[in-house]
């Protein structure tokens, strides 16, 4: 029967539209409100106001000297404590299991190693000092395991030095990207330990972190 002699038939007899379509171009439209509105405009900014604010002030002054010592950008760097640890003082810890999971396995000879952490590094490490190198410290939320790169004791990285033990850090492991502007691929390694992809999704806990690092950068940039 052609589509014509369709609208001749009782509504109870029409082909009924497929609410499969109806729901799909319902889902795109609110997908796309949702990019707009969160996306494109200053609402990240605004709904963090208090927390850029809070960083500025606990940390606006130290990240500048520091940010000139080490030659690095304070837009950036405040950004990432943003991030990281919304500004706060004292930062809460975070422990990571599975990072915890590895590095006693290293300790036991199961696992060659992880990252640049052989067995002989870990030889007399206490289980109390793996735990803590498997918790993430200070405004950037470093691991502890860190401090064998640095060369330094763990406390350096947990207590009243932890912003400047953090900003070295950063500066060795990848200030070259933050040295030629390359913050997107900045933002991305502090998280993960790799440049931004090529193509595909970023590989971030939270898929919006490096956009809101950008939008945070901008916000310091203008004050």
């Amino acid at each position: 029967m052609s589509p014509r002699k369709n609208l001749y038939l009782p509504k109870s007899k029409r082909p009924k539209k497929s609410k499969k379509v109806i729901w799909l171009l319902f889902f795109f439209i609110i997908s796309a409100v949702y990019v707009i509105f969160f996306y494109t405009n200053d609402y990240i900014i605004n709904r963090s106001k208090y927390a850029l604010e809070n960083t500025e002030l606990n940390y606006g002054r130290q990240v500048d000297s520091l940010c000139i010592e080490m030659n690095l950008p304070k837009s950036y760097i405040k950004a990432l404590i943003m991030l990281e640890s919304g500004g706060k003082i004292p930062v809460p810890t975070r422990f990571e299991e599975h990072v915890y999971d590895k590095l006693k396995q290293v300790k036991a000879g199961k696992k060659k190693q992880y990252e640049y952490i052989s067995s002989r590094m870990l030889r007399h490490t206490s289980d109390e000092s793996l735990r803590n190198m498997a918790t993430s410290w200070g405004p950037f939320q470093i691991m502890g395991y860190k401090c064998i790169q640095l060369r330094i004791k763990l406390h350096n990285l947990t207590g009243k030095d932890a912003l400047y033990w953090g900003m070295k850090w950063i500066s060795d492991d990848y200030g070259y990207l933050l040295r030629t502007g390359r913050y997107k691929d900045a933002f991305h390694f502090h998280n993960t330990g790799k440049e931004y992809p090529l193509t595909g999704e970023p590989l971030t806990y939270d898929p919006s972190y490096v956009s809101h690092g950008l939008k945070y950068m901008k916000f310091f940039k203008e004050k």
